[in-house]
């Protein structure tokens, strides 16, 4: 297994060895591999599933979509359930304004809440753990990751989608831009209230320094 580049950020940092990450990212630059660049349909992971057998205790792997290959979720004693997505047309300064993005405007969103069946439902962002850089076939796929957002995508509530497809034009308007589309927000209720979460990329054209600022963080790698 090759050594693969990656930045956590401090606060997890010593949450999560070295060792622990690297064995993590080897397993998503195999299936990495083995996508051969492709998108991964749920029976694609139903037969790496079959294959990978014990290793795959403790994960769950997801189907990806229009950018992302496929998630990976990897659960992390001090920290809990980490989700690690490699990109196939993206460049790791995409992943890394999402970040920026979440930084600078993550109180546009969560300062938002929703009204669902007389539940109160207060919108969150998925926290960015870091990011990894994987190598294969003469490639470079970057790597996204956050903490994994729990819960089901909002298909079910034709309200919520209304809502959020008025939320994302509004964010429009301040240059924070989001996809409305249902699957990629996730919904998971507790007594009286629930969380909606975004888990697809961010951008923004409001952001300041971003050049600095990105590479500040691109000389944080390994």
């Amino acid at each position: 297994m090759s050594h693969i580049p990656f930045f956590l950020f401090p606060e997890y940092k010593n949450q999560i060895s070295s060792g622990e990450m690297q064995k993590s990212l080897g397993l998503v630059e195999s299936i990495v591999g083995f996508s051969k660049g492709r998108s991964l349909s749920r029976e694609a992971i139903d037969r790496i599933s079959q294959k990978l057998g014990g290793r795959m205790r403790g994960t769950s792997i997801y189907p990806g979509g229009s950018s992302c290959l496929f998630g990976w979720s990897f659960f992390f004693d001090k920290i809990g359930s980490i989700i690690v997505k490699p990109y196939y047309n993206r460049e790791l300064t995409a992943l890394i304004i999402h970040y920026l993005t979440w930084q600078d405007f993550v109180d546009d969103f969560q300062d938002k809440q929703f009204q669902l069946d007389d539940k109160e439902i207060q919108v969150m962002l998925p926290e960015v753990v870091g990011f990894a850089k994987i190598e294969t076939f003469s490639r470079f796929y970057p790597v996204l990751m956050t903490t994994e957002a729990a819960g089901e995508a909002i298909q079910p509530y034709p309200s919520l989608i209304r809502d959020v497809g008025t939320f994302t034009r509004d964010l429009a308007k301040k240059g924070i831009i989001s996809d409305p589309y249902p699957s990629n927000w996730k919904i998971s209720f507790t007594e009286g209230h629930g969380i909606i979460q975004y888990i697809d990329l961010l951008s923004s054209n409001r952001l300041k320094n971003v050049h600095k600022r990105i590479s500040e963080l691109l000389k944080g790698f390994e």
